[in-house]
């Protein structure tokens, strides 16, 4: 995992990134803008609001096969 940043400096496009709040409260979060009025974090679960003040991006998702389980040669 990458470091974590201010939440001023995440993507405001519906990326979803990781978010921290300051209780350090860790959930997958984006930010929902349908209009100039609606803003807001959300999360999952539940696409509640919420407020993180820091962020980081998610990992990329593993590329090899995971080997059967006993997968000796």
């Amino acid at each position: 995992m990458g470091e974590w940043q201010p939440i001023e400096t995440a993507p405001r496009d519906m990326t979803e990134v990781i978010g921290m709040n300051e209780r350090g409260h860790i959930y997958r979060t984006w930010f929902f803008a349908p209009s100039s009025i609606t803003r807001s974090w959300l999360r999952v679960p539940g696409n509640k609001p919420w407020r993180p003040t820091h962020w980081q991006p998610l990992p990329e998702p593993p590329t090899n096969q995971p080997q059967a389980a006993g997968g000796g040669e």
